[in-house]
């Protein structure tokens, strides 16, 4: 077998593990220059309730899940979907 087939590192690829290791200080260190995080849209729009909003919303999403996987697949995938879409346009 020719050995000039493969990379030095084998047919894994095990020598670029170096670059793959170096890649993530990269990111973190140029993550100062991005800035504070911006405060999310809903917090604002939803003062103190944010939280309990998420509560029923996660409320919600379950009771469609159950929906979907009884008796009631079409009506739960009808409400799935307008939820979606409405999550799309905002």
């Amino acid at each position: 077998m020719d050995r000039n087939l493969h990379p030095p590192g084998g047919r894994c690829g095990w020598h670029s593990s170096s670059a793959l290791r170096r890649r993530p200080r990269q990111i973190l260190s140029s993550a100062h220059e991005l800035g504070p995080i911006p405060e999310p849209a809903g917090r604002q729009d939803l003062g103190g309730f944010s939280h309990p909003f998420m509560l029923v919303v996660g409320v919600i999403e379950m009771c469609v899940g159950l929906m979907i996987i009884t008796k009631w697949t079409k009506l739960g995938a009808y409400i799935a979907s307008i939820w979606l879409v409405l999550i799309a346009l905002t």
